[in-house]
């Protein structure tokens, strides 16, 4: 009998945002498989999937993914290996990530090698609470409504295509937000855009804080693990 490969969303760190069905397939995988980045001493993901886990028969495998752009082709092709290797003996894995697994998620990279081999196992993708969705409950802040229109990027972002972005959209959600955020609101805001932003770092885990005062989200855009939610006046 052929092995299945699950795809779990854990959400974006507290455990108990990890739905029902992506629990119940941790518990029934034999091979738990997370990522970390290289430098970094530990899997988040794995950190919050931890409570469901059973070491005593469920096998850890961390995997420390190359800098750049999530790793390359050659390392993302050995571990499918390895995935084939442990499904065609029948094993169930779960390959868990933060947030969903298909919004820039470290799985993304492993499907595309999946679908350009033809993987012949079952797959199932289960999806997980994103961090902007978190962040919005957390703050308690409503995104949009009506024909109201989001936008959600990377904090790497050019100044030109920021403003066009606030101009078109009610709601701009940064993600991985670092301080030449900082310049360009102030710089928008000088020529008359009228928008406000509420800063959400570490949501759902030890030292979550939600700053909505300008200046202080302005101090604290240096966390990896933070997002900024801009809204245009309303």
């Amino acid at each position: 009998m052929g092995g299945e490969l699950y795809a779990i969303g854990v959400g974006p760190g507290d455990p108990e945002l990890l739905t029902l069905k992506g629990c119940r397939l941790l518990q029934r995988s034999s091979c738990i498989v997370a990522c970390r980045s290289k430098g970094e001493e530990r899997s988040l993901a794995l950190s919050i999937a931890n409570p469901y886990l059973d070491r005593s028969w469920q096998q850890i495998v961390v995997l420390e993914v190359p800098m750049g752009r999530g790793g390359s082709v050659t390392f993302w092709e050995q571990v499918a290996d390895s995935l084939e290797e442990r499904l065609g003996r029948g094993e169930r894995v779960a390959f868990i990530t933060l947030g969903h697994p298909l919004f820039y998620g470290s799985f993304l990279h492993l499907l595309q090698v999946l679908q350009s081999r033809g993987f012949n196992f079952p797959l199932e993708v289960i999806p997980g609470i994103s961090s902007w969705g978190a962040a919005s409950a957390a703050a308690q802040l409503p995104l949009v409504q009506g024909g109201e229109r989001m936008a959600i990027l990377p904090g790497a972002v050019e100044a030109d295509e920021f403003r066009g972005l606030l101009k078109e959209f009610q709601v701009v959600i940064l993600l991985k937000v670092n301080h030449g955020v900082g310049r360009m609101v102030r710089e928008l805001q000088g020529e008359g855009l009228p928008f406000r932003g509420t800063l959400v770092v570490r949501c759902g885990l030890e030292g979550e804080r939600i700053l909505s005062d300008q200046e202080s989200w302005e101090r604290n855009l240096d966390d990896y693990l933070s997002l900024l939610i801009l809204e245009r006046g309303r």
